[in-house]
């Protein structure tokens, strides 16, 4: 269900990845009890990184293995930014769709990146590979997106359902209808797998608030 090409093993075989799938999921609106871990999460990472400037920031694990990925194509990692603005500036998580909320709360919590995916939409098995710099795909927002070359890729039988730096496509989206999800971490070197299964463990953690009966089918870290 999910391989690392040839490209990341022989280039680079310290980039892990992981999935996991999950059936029987729900995605209201709002959810009051998932909203209330929301602002206990905010005070944490106010309390954790609220002394630190942005320098000191950086060098906090894994936001230092991320930034020295994204140093490649000069761009800074955007959780950083994220954290930084919840941190520094008081602002509070965003309000979206609570599945993609769940999502995003273990994201900013453990600073894995995260993608969540409509698992009825996608079409066979999963590789990860290396962006050639040739291929694109519609982004979030119906926007062309074109990961560079060495870019972390993430495709299905017929499409680029991702990457590190572009995020992910729109047609495989998690919507209001999404009843079963995969969620995937793109990791980087450095990475663990352990740091990746406990990942996965809190996204499962926050889904079963809003979606008690939701079930895992799938877990897989490579």
């Amino acid at each position: 269900m999910l391989t690392l090409s040839p490209s990341i093993k022989n280039q680079n075989p310290n980039i892990p990845f992981g999935i996991m799938v999950m059936h029987n999921v729900q995605n209201p609106k709002n959810h009051p009890i998932l909203n209330a871990e929301k602002k206990e999460l905010e005070e944490h990472i106010r309390k954790i990184y609220g002394h630190l400037n942005r320098a000191e920031l950086k060098q906090t694990s894994p936001l230092m293995e991320y930034n020295a990925f994204y140093k490649q194509f000069k761009k800074t990692y955007h959780v950083q930014l994220q954290i930084e603005s919840i941190a520094h500036k008081q602002k509070a998580l965003p309000s979206v769709a609570s599945l993609v909320e769940a999502m995003f709360m273990a994201e900013l919590k453990n600073q894995l990146l995260t993608a969540g995916y409509d698992y009825d939409k996608l079409q066979g098995p999963l590789e990860v590979t290396f962006s050639t710099g040739e291929n694109s795909f519609i982004g979030i927002g119906r926007k062309e997106k074109n990961p560079p070359s060495k870019d972390v890729v993430l495709s299905d039988n017929n499409n680029i359902l991702g990457s590190i730096l572009c995020g992910p496509d729109h047609q495989c989206r998690i919507t209001e209808q999404t009843t079963n999800v995969l969620f995937a971490i793109y990791g980087v070197p450095n990475i663990s797998q352990s740091d990746i299964r406990n990942h996965l463990d809190d996204i499962a953690n926050y889904v079963r608030i809003i979606s008690p009966d939701a079930c895992i089918e799938t877990v897989i870290v490579v």
